[in-house]
């Protein structure tokens, strides 16, 4: 029987037709875990390149919520990480930004 708690996992995941990722960072105050740029080109996790270049911008944040006791207490970190930047997410929207929370 395996006596490990589950983990909380939550991530928050931008989506852009052309945005530098260094803006999507600076916009949201929040360091991405990776990030893939418009038409760079494209690669593998370990580096290897492919054929063609990404089509979209890609930013994927990871909050760090693994020592919260349920998710309430995860949701209220996150919450708290995006507090004040309802301005900005909302540019990046109106800019052409999809995001998800998941």
């Amino acid at each position: 029987m395996n006596n490990t708690s589950p983990r909380l996992r939550v991530s928050l995941k931008v989506e852009h037709p052309s945005l530098d990722p260094n803006a999507i960072s600076s916009a949201l105050g929040l360091r991405p875990k990776w990030t893939k740029k418009a038409g760079d080109a494209r690669q593998t996790p370990t580096g290897q390149l492919l054929i063609g270049v990404n089509q979209e911008t890609y930013w994927l944040h990871e909050f760090d919520v693994s020592e919260q006791l349920d998710a309430e207490d995860g949701l209220v970190t996150v919450i708290d990480a995006l507090q004040g930047r309802a301005a900005q997410i909302r540019d990046l929207v109106s800019s052409g930004a999809a995001l998800d929370l998941s």
